[in-house]
């Protein structure tokens, strides 16, 4: 049950947070603290909003949020390994450490095969008008 649980996971992780952007340079933003300029915020229309720094955020967070529970999940196999005494539970905690380091592969390989094929899919330059 709990293997079947963190396929769940791992699959959620996989097909909903990777196909997010990875890169958010040069987006543009500029940083308006919200003290000073509250009510021009509210009463001015927003301009020139767009999806793409946030997809681009939501990309590198999901990324490294997959790395650092890469690293807690071989840390936790590793501590497996060294406090069990059953040929069983290092098998397991075994795979479980490679299936973190798989895991890790799987998202760095696709970042690199999307940059491979045209740097715009991980930056999220394809949304822009007029392309």
């Amino acid at each position: 049950m709990m293997k079947r649980l963190q396929h769940v996971y791992t699959m959620l992780l996989l097909f909903v947070l990777m196909p997010l952007p990875l890169f958010a340079q040069d987006s543009g933003a500029v940083f308006v603290p919200l003290s000073k300029n509250l009510p021009r915020i509210i009463t001015e229309p927003l301009q020139h909003a767009s999806v793409q720094p946030l997809l681009n955020a939501l990309l590198a967070v999901s990324i490294s949020v997959a790395a650092i529970l890469a690293v807690v999940m071989l840390a936790i196999g590793g501590f497996k390994y060294m406090t069990t005494d059953s040929v069983f539970q290092m098998q397991g905690a075994k795979e479980q450490m490679a299936n973190a380091i798989i895991g890790l592969l799987i998202v760095l390989t696709s970042i690199l095969l999307l940059q491979t094929i045209n740097p715009d899919l991980v930056s999220m330059r394809i949304f822009q008008s007029g392309v």
